[in-house]
């Protein structure tokens, strides 16, 4: 686990289904961002995996970048296409890492023995071929870990770091810190060979030396500026980005599946003066274990979380929104689904005292490997998207995909806050 972490702190969760609205913390900014649209935008498509206006301070801003997302088929990934040491690469765009990197030439696949296996095992894109353009940092070591929420599986890459100029969106950011992965166990979607950590730098994973054995991932992290950090620095856009994730119209590949634009809103219809906001938390462990973290740090925030295809709360509130289906949901190797010809029942987050409903179409994950047919009826079954995310006391609530492709989400680190306003379709 992590030694740090950025969340963000939300207003109001409540439930449609529920009488009494579950409180989180009731702050909003003052006086509100003004937002305006920017040329500097990417636009996101959908792959199979195998497996507008902006906010800044009141000053007018030119469009500065965005960059067209890839939603990959699996709903819990989203890429765009970006230059990375001058090459062409697809990479996930993740709001809960703060590492860019790239698979190398010549990686290593490794299998649960140890055993080296085929490239196309841990089903990566096409490999980045070169190597740093601007140098490598010598003894230091890149190493992460995480679990794929869509299959299980635990994945790890390490690598070295070093520099390379990176555009994504039209915006050329130069000597950026990144990872060339060469060794590793990735469960990848076939189409992107890389990712693009959107986060401050305190989930960065460098660590001394050369032996990523020894590495503590708890108390060694070395931080670095990551890439939005380092578009700041060098004065190429104003300190924002914006996301706005969209459902695919229909299933299969190449899908348009929204876009990310920095320095202010991407290309879709908002009213600027509809957005809410919230601030930005940004603290540290401060080496504790996570389960040693006291839990007050924890009751107020919420993790807006790109990477996170699921909407997880406290127990509490997946019990009584689970509670609220007519008929009940059927529970199937552990997880609860429900007919798709059945509309789920209204769910809301409320933030700053208004309220983001989600759209039943995103409650209801139809994507194959989390569906199943009742051979009996013909009727199929998808997986409710609002899961159990642990005790109220213990467990942020993290508000992936399900939740963020019903809002334009925008990221202001100039003044340390989000704003939101609903996605409209």
């Amino acid at each position: 686990m992590p030694s740090t972490t950025t969340l963000t702190a939300l207003a109001l969760l409540s439930l449609g289904c529920l009488a009494t609205p579950v409180a989180l913390e009731a702050r909003q900014v003052s006086p509100p961002v003004a937002l305006v649209k920017s040329s500097n935008y990417l636009s996101v498509v959908s792959v199979k995996s195998s497996s507008s206006p902006k906010q800044i301070p009141a000053a007018k801003i030119k469009d500065y970048g965005s960059a067209k997302l890839r939603d990959l088929g699996n709903q819990y990934d989203w890429a765009a296409k970006i230059s990375f040491g001058g090459e062409e690469l697809f990479v996930v765009l993740d709001t809960g890492i703060s590492d860019s990197w790239a698979v190398q030439s010549g990686f290593q696949c490794i299998n649960d023995d140890g055993v080296e296996v085929a490239y196309s095992d841990c089903n990566f894109g096409p490999a980045y071929n070169g190597t740093f353009q601007k140098g490598e940092i010598p003894n230091e070591n890149f190493h992460i870990q995480y679990t794929d929420i869509g299959t299980g599986a635990a994945n790890f890459l390490t690598g070295n770091l070093g520099f390379s100029d990176m555009t994504i969106g039209g915006i050329k950011v130069k000597k950026q810190e990144v990872a060339l992965v060469n060794q590793g166990y990735f469960s990848g979607d076939g189409t992107t060979s890389g990712l693009m950590g959107l986060v401050y730098r305190s989930l960065t994973d460098a660590y001394p030396g050369t032996n990523a054995t020894a590495d503590d991932m708890i108390l060694n992290r070395i931080e670095y500026s990551p890439i939005v950090e380092t578009m700041i620095a060098q004065g190429l856009n104003p300190p924002i980005f914006s996301m706005a994730l969209q459902r695919p119209a229909v299933s299969g590949n190449n899908v348009p599946g929204g876009y990310i634009a920095f320095g202010g809103l991407p290309p879709v219809s908002v009213d600027p003066a509809s957005f809410v906001s919230t601030p930005i938390i940004n603290f540290q462990y401060d080496g504790f274990p996570p389960s040693s973290i006291p839990t007050e740090l924890f009751t107020p925030s919420g993790l807006m979380d790109s990477g996170t295809m699921l909407l997880y709360v406290p127990t509490p509130i997946a019990n009584g929104y689970l509670a609220s289906f007519n008929p009940p949901p059927t529970v199937y190797q552990g997880e609860y689904f429900y007919p798709c010809n059945v509309t789920a029942p209204e769910f809301g987050i409320e933030i700053a005292g208004t309220t983001f409903n989600i759209s039943p179409a995103d409650i209801l994950i139809s994507t194959p490997g989390f569906t199943f047919t009742n051979t009996t009826t013909g009727v199929e079954y998808r997986l409710i998207g609002v899961v159990d995310g642990g005790p109220e006391a213990d467990a942020d609530p993290i508000f992936g995909d399900v939740f963020l492709k019903n809002v334009v989400a925008v990221f202001n680190m100039g003044t340390s806050t989000m704003q939101f306003t609903p996605h409209i379709y």
